[in-house]
């Protein structure tokens, strides 16, 4: 009886000490929060990393996406330099540093993306305008004269309906034309 009310005695101490513990004690010393902030930091980078290595990703795109990073990652710097101006982080101030870090990857996708959708619209600019460039070269070659052409109703006999009918499918699509009988 003895050993168990010990033991339970013991397992409940370890217990509740066990939360006080793993949490950081507050005010922080700025080095050892700094210290704490360069790990996060490059745990989220690591995570990244292994992605971009998991997608064979070119070296030089991988330093792109790290400066993109490193852009992201300055306003959790500069929110941690100015938490620890007065000597001490607060518990406040290790929130709002938390919250820009949570955000990191969020921040750096984001900007990515932002990136990709300009350059694609650029791209599609660019060949849009070439294509355009290449199709219309002369307005003065391609319709040579208004009078040399025949008028679109000039080769119809007099009545005759064409015989090529499109019709409706059931849901909605158009069929491809068929041979449909004309109308005496």
């Amino acid at each position: 009886m003895r050993k168990s009310l010990t033991s339970f005695v013991l397992l409940f101490a370890w217990l509740c000490a066990a939360p006080a513990l793993a949490r950081p004690q507050y005010p922080i010393k700025p080095a050892d929060y700094r210290k704490t902030i360069n790990a996060r930091i490059e745990a989220i980078w690591g995570k990244i990393e292994h992605k971009l290595d998991f997608n064979k990703v070119t070296p030089d795109r991988k330093r792109a996406i790290r400066r993109v990073f490193d852009d992201a990652a300055s306003e959790v710097w500069a929110e941690v330099s100015k938490a620890s101006a007065d000597g001490n982080i607060t518990r406040d101030e290790a929130l709002k540093v938390r919250a820009l870090t949570s955000e990191l990857r969020g921040k750096v996708k984001n900007k990515l993306a932002a990136e990709k959708k300009a350059s694609k619209t650029a791209r599609k600019a660019a060949t849009k305008t070439l294509d355009k460039a290449a199709k219309t070269p002369d307005k003065a070659a391609k319709a040579p004269d208004k009078a040399a052409r025949p008028h679109p109703e000039a080769d119809k006999t007099a009545g005759a309906k064409s015989s090529l009918r499109r019709r409706p499918s059931p849901r909605g699509k158009v069929q491809p034309a068929t041979i449909a009988p004309r109308p005496a």
